[in-house]
């Protein structure tokens, strides 16, 4: 296959979609991601992004994310706080959504509502610390220096890891699993409770700020686009 410009999230991935594709490849990011202004937070509360899938169409992953829930769940209730949980896209099923996670959480949770993708990043903004499994937005998050608390590692089958396909680093395993248990749910979430946000972009961000590019306002996308319509006139 062939195609003129092929956009990344970034350069881990270039040498993965060169064994099935020949393109002249360039970083971007996450377009969307990009556009959004980055805010600070003093929020140090948590906030869970939904995977909610209603149709469960990889039995493994809602097996495992409904037990991470249920991990979370233990977590919250023994620490006496709500665990904030964004919504997926407004939709018709947002109330089964809800639903689904009062099953888990009961009263102890606080659901963010969000009417359009920019909300979604807004939204993130408000909290330093986010947690998910395998979510896009999450890895966007780390972007936007984030910290973050990743349960996705070994826990739904998958041969994928977290950040991949860049090789997994040790040092990620402050905020990441190596199996699903409420000692592991407990020891991530301690870590980055008590882990200052000057101490996360110190010490881990630039271990992982190569996941997801950020290119401010698509500068660089510009560029090229406008190099490209420049050529073709």
């Amino acid at each position: 296959f062939y195609c003129d410009h092929f956009f990344v999230f970034n350069e881990y991935y270039i040498k993965q979609y060169k064994k099935i594709i020949n393109s002249n490849f360039h970083v971007l990011g996450a377009y969307r991601n990009n556009i959004v202004e980055v805010k600070k937070s003093s929020n140090k509360n948590f906030l869970l992004i939904s995977e909610y899938d209603k149709d469960g169409r990889d039995k493994k992953i809602i097996k495992s994310f409904c037990k991470l829930l249920e991990l979370l769940n233990i977590y919250f209730s023994r620490s006496n706080k709500k665990i904030h949980i964004l919504l997926r896209r407004k939709n018709s099923t947002q109330k089964e959504e809800m639903e689904f996670y009062n099953k888990f959480f009961k009263s102890n949770c606080v659901f963010h509502n969000i009417f359009d993708w920019k909300k979604s990043y807004q939204t993130v903004d408000k909290f330093e610390n986010i947690i998910f499994m395998q979510s896009t937005l999450g890895y966007e998050a780390t972007a936007r220096k984030k910290k973050v608390a990743c349960f996705q590692t070994n826990l739904t089958g998958s041969k994928f890891w977290f950040g991949w396909p860049k090789p997994f680093q040790k040092k990620h395993y402050f905020f990441t699993s190596k199996y699903l248990s409420y000692s592991e749910v407990k020891r991530i979430l301690t870590n980055l409770n008590y882990c200052s946000q000057s101490t996360w972009e110190k010490k881990y961000y630039n271990s992982i700020k190569d996941l997801v590019f950020m290119d401010k306002n698509n500068e660089k996308f510009r560029e090229i686009l406008s190099k490209i319509l420049k050529n073709s006139i």
